[in-house]
């Protein structure tokens, strides 16, 4: 299964299957903002790493994932958006520093080093393959190969997105009209246009592939 997850503008976390998402759909609430107020997320198998409205990284297992989870902070240091590649975790800092460690070695004391990358205004972040993704502070996708961070961004969307995750050739955007949005990767020029993919109200998204839950 692959699931894609959403938050609200309050914090509450919600998935669905992402190949039957439609406009039509309803979205399933699996966090409550009562419990942790999410703003962003990324996943590593059975482990749902997420960064909260206090700017720090939480954690969940998602077998455990209920609308009243209870989280536990699971580093140190004051993150906007994060992103997980194998056994690294990236994120973005306040200062706009694109940082960087060991997953199965992060603790609440162990440090984020430099990748080498200044993030510029990128707001969020997303892996995929051999590069990373973001969105720039014009709401456009922009990406850099994750083997030449020290390069800089290039823009590869038109305007319209606050956060982006991709599924085979399929990148889908949370849009600044709260609903998701998606085009076709390889097609994807700096005028091609987002279509709608979702029910509003979503502020931001995360991919789950080859979830058993």
């Amino acid at each position: 299964l692959v699931y894609i997850y959403s938050t609200n503008d309050e914090g509450a976390v919600f998935r669905q299957p992402l190949l039957l998402m439609t406009p039509e759909t309803d979205w399933e609430m699996v966090s409550s903002a009562d419990s942790m107020k999410i703003m962003s997320m990324g996943f590593d198998s059975d482990t749902m790493y997420a960064v909260n409205v206090d700017e720090r990284v939480v954690q969940q297992h998602l077998m455990l994932l209920t609308q009243d989870p209870s989280w536990a902070l699971a580093s140190a240091g004051r993150i906007k958006s994060i992103a997980i590649s194998g056994d690294t975790i990236y994120g973005v800092t306040t200062q706009n520093t694109l940082v960087k460690q060991s997953l199965s070695g992060m603790t609440m004391s162990s440090a984020w080093s430099d990748s080498e990358s200044s993030a510029g205004e990128v707001t969020s972040i997303f892996i995929y393959g051999y590069h990373i993704y973001g969105v720039d502070e014009n709401l456009k996708v922009v990406k850099k190969s994750l083997y030449f961070l020290q390069e800089s961004w290039q823009t590869v969307s038109a305007v319209g997105v606050t956060s982006v995750a991709i599924f085979g050739d399929t990148i889908y955007g949370s849009s600044v009209d709260k609903q998701v949005v998606k085009q076709t990767l390889s097609q994807m020029t700096l005028d091609s246009a987002w279509t709608p993919a979702s029910k509003g109200t979503v502020a931001s998204i995360g991919l789950l592939v080859e979830a058993s839950i």
